[in-house]
C-alpha cells in the first residue's frame, strides 16, 4: 500500500535508526568504509544474515521491513543498502529479486534527490516503475510482499515528475517523497504459549512470529481459549522468544494481531 504523506508508525521500532542519513557528496563519513561511519564494522553473526525474500515470508524478513522503515523515514541510502543485501541473497533473476530491484531503484531516486541530481532522480524512478510493471506481469498478481503494484508504479511516476527543494541539511533524515510505503500485513494468528502450531481465530488464518506479539494489546483483550492478556503474558514473558526483538515486537503489529483476531 502506498500512503499519502503522514505520520509513520515504524514496523521495527526496536531497531535504532542510523546517526545520520548518508548520501554521496554529503561530506559525512561513509557508513561502511569509514571507521567513523554509523555502520562501520557491523557484521551479522553466523546464520543471522539476510534471508531470501519471498511472498510467503516477507512479513518475517527483518531486512525487508527495516528497509521500508528507513525509506519512509528518509534514510534512502540505508534503505538502498538493506534492499540490495536482500537482492543478493534472493537472486537477481527471481521474481523477488526483480521486485527488490524496483525498490532499490526507488530508494536510489531518493538518494539522487539529496544529491540534487534531477536527471538521476528521473532515471532511477522511471526504471523503478518499469521494473514494477514487469514484475506485476510476470507474477500475475496485484501485489507482492505486501505492496500494491499499481500504487508502486504511481509512486515511481510521481517521484520522476516532482520538483524538489534544492537544498537539505547534510546528515538530516528528510522524507523527500509525498508518499509512504506501507505493506498490508496478513491477518495474524495468536500463538498459544509458544506453541509451534497455528491457530484459527475469527475464521481467518495468519502468522505471528512469536508469543511476545500480545504484549502491547489492551489489557481487556482475551487471548487463546479466552485467557485474558495479563494471564497470557504470565505464560509467555519467560519464554526465550518473548525476550527477543522480532516483527512481533513492533507495537502496531502486536495490536493488529489482537485487533484482527477479535480480542479487542
Amino acid at each position: 500500500m502506498i500512503m499519502a504523506d503522514a505520520d509513520y508508525l515504524r514496523l521495527l521500532p526496536s531497531i535504532p535508526v542510523p546517526e545520520y542519513a548518508y548520501f554521496p557528496g554529503s561530506g559525512l563519513p561513509h557508513p561502511v568504509r569509514d571507521p567513523k561511519g554509523h555502520s562501520y564494522g557491523r557484521k551479522h553473526m553466523a546464520g543471522q544474515g539476510p534471508k531470501a525474500l519471498s511472498q510467503e515470508n516477507w512479513f518475517e524478513n527483518r531486512n525487508y521491513l527495516l528497509a521500508i522503515d528507513f525509506f519512509n523515514l528518509g534514510y534512502y541510502w540505508e534503505a538502498h543498502e538493506e534492499w540490495e543485501r536482500l537482492w543478493r541473497v534472493s537472486g537477481a533473476d527471481t521474481t523477488s529479486g526483480r521486485f527488490l530491484k524496483g525498490l532499490i531503484k526507488l530508494s536510489a531516486a531518493g538518494v539522487k534527490v539529496r544529491e540534487r541530481s534531477i536527471h538521476g532522480v528521473r532515471r532511477h524512478a522511471a526504471s523503478a516503475g518499469e521494473m514494477f510493471a514487469d514484475v506485476a506481469a510476470e507474477a500475475d498478481m496485484d501485489s507482492f510482499c505486501g505492496l500494491d503494484f499499481t500504487r508502486l508504479q504511481f509512486a515511481a511516476d510521481r517521484a520522476a515528475q516532482l520538483a524538489y527543494k534544492k537544498d537539505h541539511p547534510a546528515g538530516e533524515a528528510i522524507r523527500v517523497f509525498p508518499f509512504l510505503l506501507k505493506p498490508e500485513l496478513p491477518t495474524p494468528t495468536i500463538w498459544e504459549s509458544g506453541s509451534l502450531s497455528r491457530k484459527r481465530y475469527s475464521g481467518r488464518i495468519g502468522v505471528s512470529p512469536d508469543p511476545a506479539c500480545f504484549i502491547d494489546a489492551p489489557a481487556n483483550c482475551r487471548g487463546p481459549r479466552g485467557k485474558r492478556r495479563d494471564h497470557f503474558l504470565q505464560r509467555t514473558a519467560t519464554t526465550p522468544s518473548a525476550q527477543q526483538s522480532s516483527v512481533g515486537s513492533s507495537r502496531n503489529w502486536r495490536f493488529l494481531i489482537a485487533e484482527r483476531a477479535g480480542y479487542c
